[in-house]
């Protein structure tokens, strides 16, 4: 931008920057955010907690690094999103720490991104999501991971689909080896009812990385909405064991076997969720899961309804979730979906 503003080039006719960038970060904290990127796009416990580190201490070498902000609420925010961390702990972190980026640099187009998550997943305030993630695309129409979150984390929670498409196609434009772009692309597939293409993608993504663990939970998911019980199960397995046998994971391997009859190892597996030690967050949505493989409707919408009154972030997906789709003509559903500010 210096070197075009002394050269009275116009970079893109008719268009002028809307970006002032306000602080250049250190040397040494851009390269310890960086790392903190990578391991928080493996996507998994160990990849979050290593991330936070990194972004610690790109803030301790850079107060004034906005990005590093951002990035150490994303932890907290997409830790919570898996079912690790309970909302109510997660986002008491994460916010204060986007409002320090947003002060740093309020037009820093991660910090609009990291707001939105909050927004939709604990909030639910759907509106003022999409407003800020439009603001982050505006400030940056480059940038891959905004139209990715745009897509996944309102759009499709919206029923907004074919936005949400638009938006993975051009963030894959953009990043075309990014894992966690593929891993949402196979998300917004899944939730569309796409459940052949789903797997099929899953397994692309597995081509680039044959540990990544989200390519196994949707396959899995989508294989039992196929009714391909056998398969889904071995590949919520694979979850399961790369996850450290990660709460989500075995909730969805409980669904699973309820939802292919095998009810006594979805018993077992309900037991054990519940029994977890103190200080282990359990989602409330991760119980349902299991009762509704089970068939048992009572028991799923009231740990579904404990999940709304605890803010469990799950809730914010009822209205896309395939696992739900049996239960829509229910007037607890109905109910439960106004609730969250989704209309039925």
């Amino acid at each position: 931008e210096a070197v075009a503003d002394s050269l009275a080039v116009e970079l893109l006719p008719g268009r002028k920057n809307t970006k002032t960038r306000k602080h250049v970060p250190v040397a040494a904290a851009y390269e310890e955010y960086l790392k903190g990127r990578f391991h928080w796009n493996r996507f998994t416990e160990a990849g979050f907690e290593t991330a936070q580190g990194y972004f610690q201490e790109a803030i301790k070498l850079d107060p004034s690094f906005a990005a590093a902000y951002a990035g150490l609420a994303d932890c907290f925010s997409v830790r919570a999103d898996a079912g690790a961390l309970s909302p109510l702990e997660a986002f008491g972190k994460a916010r204060p720490l986007i409002r320090k980026a947003l002060a740093l640099d309020d037009l820093l187009a991660e910090a609009h991104l990291s707001l939105g998550a909050i927004l939709t997943i604990y909030d639910w305030d759907w509106d003022a999501a999409d407003q800020s993630f439009r603001r982050a695309l505006q400030l940056e129409p480059s940038n891959a991971t905004a139209h990715q979150w745009y897509a996944v984390l309102t759009l499709t929670r919206l029923g907004r689909t074919d936005e949400a498409e638009e938006h993975l196609r051009r963030a894959l434009e953009l990043d075309p080896l990014s894992l966690i772009i593929r891993s949402a692309q196979v998300v917004v597939t899944y939730e569309a009812g796409k459940y052949e293409q789903a797997v099929k993608l899953a397994r692309a993504t597995l081509a680039l990385d044959p540990n990544y663990v989200e390519a196994y939970r949707y396959i899995g998911l989508a294989s039992v909405q196929l009714g391909r019980y056998d398969e889904a199960i071995v590949a919520i397995q694979k979850w399961l064991s790369l996850s450290g046998r990660n709460s989500r994971a075995l909730a969805t391997l409980g669904y699973a076997y309820g939802a292919s009859g095998r009810s006594n190892e979805a018993r077992k597996i309900l037991d054990e969720l519940l029994s977890q030690g103190a200080g282990v967050y359990v989602a409330p949505t991760d119980v349902a899961m299991i009762w509704i493989g089970l068939d048992d409707r009572d028991e799923a919408f009231r740990w579904l309804r404990r999940g709304v009154d605890e803010r469990d972030t799950g809730v914010s997906r009822l209205k896309c979730s395939p696992v739900l789709s049996t239960y829509r003509d229910d007037p607890r559903y109905q109910e439960l979906l106004t609730r969250v500010g989704l209309s039925p």
